[in-house]
């Protein structure tokens, strides 16, 4: 999705509509107007927009209603707060300028949120100093897993996993343990690391069951860092 069209998902996900309009049936402009709060001029604008991409749909004039865009629009809630964060935007739109300031490999620090923030602290550092910054990241991260073809029960299909026996299979950034929690449960013999940093461990610790505590195991490790060992394979 390009920005242009973030920007009116980020607004209807902020302002709540997907739950102001009726999940069956529809509602009128004027009376979702007096629900939201919001002066005619604005909303009826923003509405206007979103039916250019399919997010609701005006079935009858003067009316907004569900389509299949806006119904999921909740359940990707985290994901949109990071993808139009101003943070994510701001790098976005420094790659140009940093490409030309960093020509040659990057250094550890040399990312393009750095040259916007103008700071040397590493992207982490900055998430964390955001109110609520990890947290919102890290489900963010998770609700991908909902797109099509990015959820677990898709890479469980995807390969032969069963050809690498007991494993171990790391799973690279793999926060508080769900694909990996997922694969265990398909496949009773392998074993998983969970790689990542050390502020997911104590979530990533309790989502795992006692019953896979022997073959899924938490690993704090940075990913620009040299790996303490070769597993079978990674999932990242």
């Amino acid at each position: 999705m390009g920005k242009s069209n973030l920007a009116p998902v980020r607004a209807v996900d902020h302002l709540n509509l997907n739950n102001t309009v009726p999940w069956e049936g529809d509602i009128s402009f004027s009376e979702l107007d007096q629900k939201a709060k919001i002066h005619p001029f604005r909303l009826d604008r923003l509405l206007m927009y979103c039916f250019t991409f399919r997010l609701f749909q005006e079935l009858r004039p003067g009316f907004v209603a569900h389509d299949a865009l806006s119904l999921v629009v909740p359940k990707f809630s985290p994901m949109i707060w990071v993808n139009s964060s101003k943070m994510v935007m701001a790098a976005f739109n420094s790659v140009p300028e940093a490409v030309e300031r960093w020509p040659r490999p990057p250094k550890e620090r040399q990312i393009p949120l750095q040259l916007t923030m103008n700071t040397d602290k590493r992207f982490f550092k900055i998430l964390g100093e955001i109110s609520d910054g990890p947290k919102k990241f890290s489900a963010g991260m998770k609700s991908k897993c909902h797109l099509g073809g990015l959820e677990p029960s898709c890479a469980i299909r995807a390969f032969d996993w069963k050809s690498f026996g007991g494993g171990p299979i790391t799973d690279v950034d793999g926060a508080d343990g769900q694909m990996s929690i997922t694969f265990a449960n398909a496949f009773p013999g392998l074993h998983i690391i969970v790689q990542d940093r050390p502020a997911n461990e104590e979530k990533a610790t309790a989502a795992i069951s006692e019953d896979l505590s022997e073959r899924v195991k938490f690993m704090a490790h940075d990913f620009f860092k040299p790996r303490p060992e070769l597993p079978a394979v990674y999932i990242p």
